[in-house]
C-alpha cells in the first residue's frame, strides 16, 4: 500500500464492508479473520451456501474490492 494514510483508510473501508460476513460467521459459530486485505474463514456449510454469501459481499464491494474463493481441506 502507498502512504500510511492509505492503509488506515483501507482498514476503515474494510471494517464497514466486512460486517455482514462477520455477523454471518458469528451466527454459525465459525472463525473469521482478516490480515490487511486477505480474509480467512472457516465453515461447515456446503460450498454453494458460502459461495452465495461471498457473492453477496462481492456485489456490495464497490471499487477496488474483489472477492475470490479458495477452498482448502487442511491447514
Amino acid at each position: 500500500m502507498g502512504s500510511a494514510f492509505t492503509q488506515v483508510y483501507a482498514n476503515i473501508y474494510m471494517l464497514a464492508w466486512e460486517q455482514d460476513l462477520i455477523q454471518h460467521q458469528a451466527v454459525k459459530h465459525e472463525i473469521y479473520g482478516r490480515y490487511i486485505d486477505d480474509i480467512f474463514m472457516t465453515t461447515n456449510e456446503p460450498l454453494e451456501e458460502i459461495t452465495k454469501e461471498l457473492d453477496h459481499a462481492a456485489k456490495k464491494g464497490g471499487v477496488g474490492v474483489g472477492v475470490g474463493v479458495g477452498v482448502g481441506v487442511g491447514v
